[in-house]
């Protein structure tokens, strides 16, 4: 029997199936296909990223130019690397990954490993040997090329988690790699479509290295440090009031004790704090207690009312630009009271932190 023949819908017979598709395409080595790219050393390839966020209808489209070279020296991704579009430019080179903004002309160095810059580099992208161990099916096969779905196992609230590999039959290269995750009936989808692979580039990272350095430099932020009622200010700034169609300041409820929560859509933490804002707004009168959501990220406004419907926010929502006390984590509670002083500030809603919210508010009124 040709082994594309075989029935797809018992499982014994499909790993079966699989594992000879890997040795017959080159999986069985550990290090996947990724030797044969690696004949002249360097890489370079184009990658068109598509990405759908939670609680989002549209779709954000990103082109970036990658040159990758063999590095087994560096423990972080491995390679050398210079990813750049017309917005960032990212140097990887003995273990130190250089971020760099063209817009504000600075750069920042890290030691660490960045997901989303690692999702980029094709080689780590391939299929390898242990991935056997997860759940793996074929979905569709033709002439040109066979999509292989790798399922993983449901997480929390996340489910229906898998990834798609479109594998060309005629070179054996992975050339499409999709992902998708399901959370409170909304989904969210990444596509990257690798294109114009080609092997050979001649760069010379220590002389790019170079050129970073006449940037302006910014230390890079390991962990962004939450703020607290110390490292920040009362600030005034205006923001879109979703509920009432109009913009209004901060200052407009000077007087009363405000509670601002930090939030944004596609925010995990801050979805699972929204029951606890509702009940702020539930346990205070309005005349001594504001409760404003503020939003520094979504756009869309009819996006952001779906939203409040289907988690049954009870609280005004508040559209800002302006990042006025320079928050970096989700969600962030900042309390000012009648004052006009910062009596919390704190980012994550803990059982502790929300005894200390409500003892704050308490001593406010």
């Amino acid at each position: 029997m040709p082994r594309f023949l075989i029935v797809f819908d018992m499982n014994k017979l499909i790993f079966f199936y699989i594992c000879i598709l890997y040795s017959s395409l080159g999986f069985s080595q550990p290090n996947g296909i990724e030797n044969e790219l690696f004949e002249n050393q360097t890489l370079s390839y184009n990658v068109h990223l598509k990405m759908k966020y939670f609680f989002k209808t549209d779709t954000t489209n990103s082109h970036y130019t990658v040159v990758l070279e063999k590095n087994e020296q560096d423990s972080l991704y491995g390679y050398n690397f210079k990813i750049f579009n017309n917005q960032t430019l990212y140097i990887n080179w003995d273990n130190t990954l250089y971020s760099i903004s063209k817009k504000d002309k600075v750069y920042t160095i890290s030691q660490k490993v960045d997901l989303n810059i690692k999702n980029l580099l094709l080689p780590t992208r391939y299929i390898k040997t242990k991935d056997l161990s997860d759940s793996l099916r074929v979905i569709d096969r033709n002439k040109r090329e066979i999509i292989i779905r790798r399922d993983k196992k449901d997480f929390k609230e996340f489910n229906n988690i898998y990834f798609n590999y479109y594998i060309n039959l005629k070179n054996r290269h992975s050339y499409k790699i999709t992902s998708h995750v399901n959370f409170q009936g909304n989904s969210q989808y990444k596509e990257f479509l690798f294109k114009n692979i080609r092997q050979g580039s001649d760069i010379n990272f220590k002389s790019e290295i170079e050129n970073i350095k006449k940037y302006g430099y910014e230390p890079f932020e390991k962990n962004p440090k939450p703020v607290s009622k110390n490292s920040i200010k009362v600030k005034d700034f205006a923001g879109y009031l979703l509920s009432q169609d109009k913009t209004l300041s901060l200052s407009s409820y000077y007087g009363k004790v405000i509670i601002l929560d930090f939030w944004y859509m596609s925010c995990y933490p801050c979805i699972k704090a929204i029951p606890f804002i509702n009940k702020l707004r539930n346990d205070f009168t309005e005349e001594e207690v504001v409760v404003l959501g503020i939003n520094l990220i979504d756009e869309d406004k009819e996006q952001i009312k779906n939203f409040i419907e289907d988690f049954n926010i009870q609280y005004e929502i508040l559209l800002a630009k302006n990042n006025a006390y320079k928050i970096k984590t989700y969600p962030t509670i900042v309390i000012i009271d009648k004052n006009k002083e910062i009596i919390y500030a704190g980012s994550g809603i803990s059982k502790e932190e929300k005894l200390k919210i409500i003892e704050k508010i308490n001593m406010a009124l």
